[in-house]
């Protein structure tokens, strides 16, 4: 998510949107199996914000594993009038996949900075 957020905060500076950094406490359910005794399934990660007026993108992180997923983060556009939610999971090698709330992951993408700003177009 760190990586996500200087790459979200590159790509947006000088733009006049407002990127803005914090850290979301999660309670992961998803890591219990693999390690009961250590508390990994408590921990702390970075959440962004884009913020333009009215307009806001969330992408806060849901959890580690969720069948063949890794890192999954919940990605909300909200304007006036307007809700859509993506997600997005950790590529097998670098970067990151994207795909649609009601999408399947088989219909994962390379999140590529074109999706990526087609996906939060409503932020404009």
């Amino acid at each position: 998510m760190d990586l996500l957020a200087q790459q979200i905060s590159q790509w947006f500076a000088g733009s006049g949107i407002e990127v803005t950094l914090t850290t979301k406490h999660i309670h992961d359910l998803s890591t219990v199996g693999y390690s009961l005794n250590s508390g990994i399934y408590r921990y702390d990660i970075t959440a962004i914000r884009l913020q333009n007026g009215d307009r806001s993108v969330s992408i806060l992180p849901e959890q580690l594993w969720n069948g063949a997923e890794t890192g999954i983060v919940a990605l909300h556009v909200e304007a006036p009038g307007f809700r859509q939610v993506f997600y997005l999971s950790m590529a097998p090698e670098t970067g990151w996949l994207i795909r649609r709330e009601y999408q399947s992951a088989k219909d994962n993408v390379i999140m590529t900075e074109e999706r990526f700003f087609e996906a939060v177009d409503r932020l404009a």
